[in-house]
């Protein structure tokens, strides 16, 4: 089995396991001392999140061939694009645990709220979303750089695993945006469609040599418009 069909595999069970503490929560159980944090926020920040980036780190490893890719000057400059990627992401997604912790506990938005609450908010429904969409564009978008730089041919048994974790990040990203209370998931799921449609039809080798292009192409392709017509409904 090819690496690449084993970490998307992978990394579908932990966008999973995210959007479903997301959905799910925990968050009736408080922990000590003095409420400091919800166990769901603890658990995305110190397990889930941590487990997403290493294994996004070792698609990078895979599709440049053991990061042989990135001893040129474009490679490393791809290297960079992506670890920035990385560094918003995790930024975001530890701005949005902490104020989303402290909007919901502290703040009753349906009330005019302090500037306190005001900020949290802003933080919580923007500047975090705007870390962590921005960074995954940018982890996306050299990846699919790289990729095409030294294109590997897959089988169709992985082919058909490269259809299903697509079809799985479909239904993630179509729920994030329908759930999105700001515009930012639905003009990044938009916008990495384009992106990677683009890449995709306008490639040079065989689309079976570029499959990490194909899972993203798919995925962003159904769930972004899936998430669209839902909103629009």
């Amino acid at each position: 089995m090819n690496a690449l069909t084993v970490w998307l595999s992978l990394l579908s069970i932990g966008l999973l396991a995210m959007t479903a503490g997301g959905l799910l929560g925990t968050g009736a159980v408080y922990l000590e001392p003095d409420d400091f944090l919800r166990l769901h926020e603890l658990i995305q920040i110190a397990v889930i999140l941590p487990l997403t980036i290493v294994i996004a780190f070792m698609i990078l490893r895979t599709v440049t061939g053991r990061f042989q890719k990135l001893q040129n000057g474009l490679g490393i400059a791809l290297g960079v694009i992506f670890f920035l990627g990385i560094y918003f992401y995790a930024v975001g997604n530890g701005i949005h645990e902490v104020t989303n912790f402290f909007l919901n506990s502290y703040c009753d938005l349906t009330l005019v709220p302090g500037t306190f609450c005001r900020g949290l908010a802003v933080n919580d429904f923007y500047l975090s979303n705007l870390f962590i969409f921005g960074g995954a564009y940018l982890v996306n978008l050299s990846l699919i750089i790289l990729e095409r730089m030294a294109p590997v041919s897959i089988n169709g048994r992985e082919l058909i695993l490269v259809a299903i974790n697509s079809l799985i990040l479909a239904a993630i990203i179509a729920i994030n945006v329908t759930r999105g209370t700001v515009a930012i998931s639905m003009v990044y799921a938009l916008l990495t469609m384009i992106t990677t449609d683009i890449f995709f039809l306008f490639r040079k080798v065989s689309w079976r040599q570029v499959p990490l292009t194909l899972y993203l192409a798919i995925a962003y392709t159904i769930g972004g418009l899936t998430g669209l017509g839902l909103q629009l409904r």
